[in-house]
């Protein structure tokens, strides 16, 4: 990326120790500018072959995951953006080509994805909305127990009257009461009436805020909070399943949480009353039964199921992986397993893969497995392609670029020898982050997203070390009018919603937005207007790039 270019000679260098130590942490905007730059050229050679080879791989490069269509999203006709003349001086060619390289495809409208409407109470005696919630209602009263001996998340049979249950224990045991709530959404609300993905979704919850024990104090629980894997141990599967003769395949747990029993304190709760049989209605007056398996909403039911998923899987041969909770290993298939709440991702040798299913489902009831798919977010597409096509990124390997000695090039055996690697693409999300920051800003002066090339306002306009003046002192002199500090920022209040939701997608796939959301989350306590330059840049630069992926 940096090949042929120079310092133009026009400024100072500052030694980076001192006063002068964090004024390293600003990238020059040219620095920075080429690096993107390079980063996008590579990205769209990759694409571009991996378009022109099947539909498989069309999904896998530049067409968007709601509407099909190519090229990154926008929230309406994009401006040109003031400080991109810097870029001039970048490569033999016009600003105007570059920018149409970066933001090819104008106007392109958003379509929000996994969308959920709330269903309003007044509509929960419709027909369709009716059957979801006694769907729910069917499935938590006939769920089966772990140990085969019973069903039920709640024992119908345990009804009592509350007041009856805390004169048992008080003063002699400690129980806890809360209550169960039904929730009612529609999936899909935004496509077509009668699209076979529009319905309706019910589900019933503990409400886990409001538990209190037989002496009407708030509840104390355990405290026993899941510890997910990490996103480096999902990328050392995927590393693992590219390996001779491996594949990955994934599944999702069914009801995870309520395939363990609830263990501490007993738990009474009390039903909605439309769940009441009949025989209740005229004989309770708050009726409560008891809770018998970890419903979601519970502040320990995360942690119940954690332990008890742990112990299914280690008595499938599976070993813990030291320091990285919720991994295992398997020493006799030589298979890397991690799970993620109701997640299973298994990296195996495809000739004992399905043998390795077949014995977690004997203990855990889950869906049919299938190839890697979305996880923690991203989805994950794999690809095949000759060795050449990637050898821009291989030659980048540290093993090539010794500290001490010659750079060493890249020598490929066989240009077209077949290689197999993973594509991430966080599109979707990314476009509704975009779609977030345009409802939140809406009517803000000044925060319309346009064309940028990087997530970088010009910094040469700030301070820093390696863009002085020739001739300018580090200080002002004495005397020297003190410039106004910057106002306010209009997006003090939803700066942490925008770009903490940003910096998921950094961490997991997006690398080249780490830098700058880093530097935005250091200011959400103390945000003023030249933040709400910042995040418009970055947004900005995130929505004419929304279909970058990472290799």
């Amino acid at each position: 990326a940096l090949d042929g270019k120079k310092c133009p000679g026009d400024h100072t260098h500052d030694i980076a120790q001192g006063g002068n130590t964090k004024m390293s942490g600003h990238y020059p905007p040219m620095f920075a500018a080429a690096v993107h730059v390079a980063y996008g050229k590579h990205v769209r050679e990759v694409n571009k072959y991996l378009a022109s080879h099947g539909p498989v791989y069309i999904a896998a490069s530049a067409v968007s995951e709601s509407d099909g269509s190519a090229g990154p999203p926008d929230v309406g006709p994009a401006e040109p953006e003031d400080d991109d003349r810097y870029m001039r001086d970048l490569e033999p060619r016009s600003l105007e080509s570059i920018r149409h390289e970066l933001h090819a495809h104008d106007n392109v409208p958003i379509y929000p994805s996994c969308v959920a409407r709330k269903v309003p109470r007044s509509q929960w005696a419709n027909p369709a909305e009716k059957a979801a919630l006694l769907q729910e209602r069917d499935k938590l009263r006939n769920m089966p127990h772990p140990s085969g001996g019973g069903k039920g998340v709640y024992d119908e049979s345990s009804v009592q009257e509350a007041a009856t249950v805390r004169a048992r224990h008080r003063g002699k045991s400690t129980v806890h009461f809360g209550r169960v709530c039904e929730l009612l959404y529609e999936k899909g609300a935004e496509l077509a009436v009668g699209h076979p993905d529009r319905k309706f979704k019910a589900r019933a919850v503990f409400l886990g805020n409001q538990v209190h024990d037989q002496d009407f104090n708030y509840a104390l629980f355990e405290d026993l909070g899941s510890a997910p894997p990490t996103i480096e141990a999902a990328r050392v599967l995927d590393a693992l399943s590219l390996s001779k003769g491996y594949i990955q395949m994934m599944s999702d747990a069914t009801s995870a949480y309520t395939q363990s029993f609830l263990k501490g304190a007993e738990t009474w709760v009390a039903l909605p009353r439309n769940w009441w049989p009949p025989e209740w209605e005229g004989k309770y007056t708050n009726p409560v039964v008891r809770l018998t398996l970890a419903l979601y909403g519970h502040p320990d039911a995360g942690g119940y199921w954690e332990e008890d998923c742990e112990k299914r899987i280690l008595e499938c041969g599976f070993e813990r992986v030291p320091e990285w909770r919720s991994v295992f290993w398997h020493p006799v298939h030589r298979a890397l397993l991690i799970v993620c709440v109701d997640d299973f991702k298994l990296a195996a040798p495809s000739a004992c893969i399905m043998d390795i299913w077949s014995m977690l489902r004997a203990r855990i009831t889950m869906d049919e497995p299938s190839g890697p798919d979305r996880f923690l977010g991203c989805y994950v597409r794999e690809f095949k392609v000759p060795v050449s096509v990637v050898s821009e990124y291989l030659s980048q390997s540290p093993l090539l670029h010794p500290r001490d000695g010659a750079d060493v090039p890249l020598k490929l055996r066989d240009p077209q020898h077949e290689v197999r690697g993973y594509m991430y693409d966080m599109e979707v999300y990314l476009r509704d982050n975009v779609k977030k920051y345009h409802d939140l800003t809406h009517g803000m002066a000044g925060m319309k997203l346009k064309n940028a090339a990087t997530p970088f306002i010009d910094e040469s306009r700030l301070y820093q070390g390696c863009t002085t003046p020739v001739g300018a002192t580090d200080k002002p002199e004495k005397g020297a009018p003190t410039p106004p500090p910057p106002g306010p920022g209009e997006m003090n209040k939803m700066a942490a919603s925008v770009s903490m939701t940003t910096m998921y997608a950094a961490r997991v796939a997006r690398f080249d937005l780490l830098r700058c959301v880093g530097h935005l989350a250091s200011y959400i306590t103390k945000w003023d207007a030249e933040q709400d330059d910042k995040l418009r840049r970055m947004m900005s630069y995130v929505n004419c790039s929304t279909y970058y992926r990472q290799i």
